[in-house]
């Protein structure tokens, strides 16, 4: 205990004996000063720990130490909120079997069209497909390659894709012989004779 403690607590003492503090005020007041006593004593004690780093040879070893510990303390605090350690990515869907979960595509003509850029179409694949679904996967590899549709109804439903644009009007040389088979069969599928969009 201070010297000013020891004075401080003296005051008290009298202040409670002239009645002009409650027994619980001093109580409350005596607590107040020794505790910023232990206060003070901690202070001290970084100040003292601070200045023997400061004075030691082993200051700026000591120093990147610290700073590391705190970099990493705020690595970990940051990544509790940030997701920085989360790697985004990038799936190469072509080489995608039906195997894989389906929620990677956008939706099922996407998946189709993967599946029919690396392998044969099964009639299996097209269980429960309508006639209407099958003319929109058969366009689908052509709106893949940017045709530019004569059907304004084709245009306005392959324009809602981000990917889609209308810039050619003959794109039957950009499909793999895979693909052209698999929109022959397409068409087998919808009972289509000859070929058109």
């Amino acid at each position: 205990m201070t010297q000013e403690q020891i004075n401080q607590l003296t005051q008290l003492q009298k202040l409670y004996e002239s009645g002009i503090l409650t027994k619980e005020e001093l109580t409350a007041e005596k607590a107040k000063i020794l505790n910023s006593g232990s206060k003070n004593k901690s202070d001290n004690k970084i100040k003292h720990l601070f200045a023997k780093i400061n004075g030691s040879k082993f200051r700026i070893p000591l120093l990147i130490l610290l700073g590391m510990i705190f970099g990493f303390i705020c690595i970990v605090i940051v990544s509790q909120f940030v997701p920085i350690f989360e790697k985004d990515y990038n799936i190469d869907k072509t080489s995608i079997t039906e195997e894989v979960v389906d929620d990677i595509f956008e939706d099922k003509f996407e998946r189709l069209w993967v599946i029919g850029s690396s392998r044969d179409y099964t009639e299996d694949d097209f269980k429960d497909w309508n006639k209407e679904d099958l003319r929109i996967l058969r366009n689908y590899f052509f709106a893949r390659n940017n045709f530019r549709f004569g059907s304004k109804e084709l245009t306005n439903y392959f324009s809602k894709y981000s990917w889609y644009q209308a810039l050619y009007s003959d794109v039957g040389d950009m499909f793999s012989d895979l693909q052209t088979n698999n929109v022959q069969f397409i068409k087998k599928l919808e009972g289509l004779p000859n070929y058109h969009h």
